[in-house]
């Protein structure tokens, strides 16, 4: 119960951060790609053509019932099982630091095979501050299955699958940065 109730404070604050950088790009995207939905909170952001994986079968389930106009996908970010180029934006949301470095390399290269020529890519995710890194190791012993890296880490990390950052901001959130990157195919 306290966990879904600290999902969904955490939600709540990314989704000011996700409708500030909304409103701050050309936001004409037809098909969008949630990679790590959850139980969907983002659909309400994309009231047309969103789509929503996650490897939780019962969040899953619950983002069928809370947004049935939109499409929620068991799936892997690393085998997506989607067309070339089919997503104008791919986002995901707080999974990466729950991979291994191959996993997130094999994620990437997913995400940027299904989204389309000119496309977005936007990355969220928690990262090790640049001060008091003891305390936001000690947070992510907490997050069970968590690998903490640093902003610079996860940039080269990405990078190695062939693009550039074209956008870093980072935010604070409980003493953890909250990178935000994104990435134009």
């Amino acid at each position: 119960m306290l966990s879904r109730f600290l999902e969904r404070i955490l939600f709540l604050i990314q989704r000011r951060w996700l409708k500030t950088y909304l409103s701050a790009v050309d936001f004409t995207y037809n098909e969008v790609l949630d990679i790590g939905c959850g139980r969907g909170w983002y659909a309400e952001l994309f009231p047309q053509n969103y789509t929503g994986i996650d490897i939780d079968a019962e969040a899953i389930e619950s983002a069928r019932k809370d947004y049935p106009y939109a499409e929620f996908v068991i799936m892997s970010a690393d085998r997506l099982s989607f067309p070339d180029e089919k997503f104008a934006l791919v986002f995901c949301n707080a999974i990466l630091h729950h991979l291994d470095d191959e996993g997130v390399a094999q994620a990437f290269k997913e995400m940027i095979r299904v989204t389309k020529h000119n496309g977005k890519i936007l990355i969220i995710d928690i990262v090790l501050p640049k001060k008091w890194q003891w305390f936001g190791r000690w947070v992510f012993k907490l997050d069970k299955g968590a690998k903490a890296r640093t902003t610079d880490g996860l940039v080269s990390l990405l990078s190695q699958a062939g693009l550039t950052t074209t956008y870093i901001n980072e935010k604070r959130f409980l003493n953890l940065e909250v990178v935000i990157l994104e990435y134009r195919r």
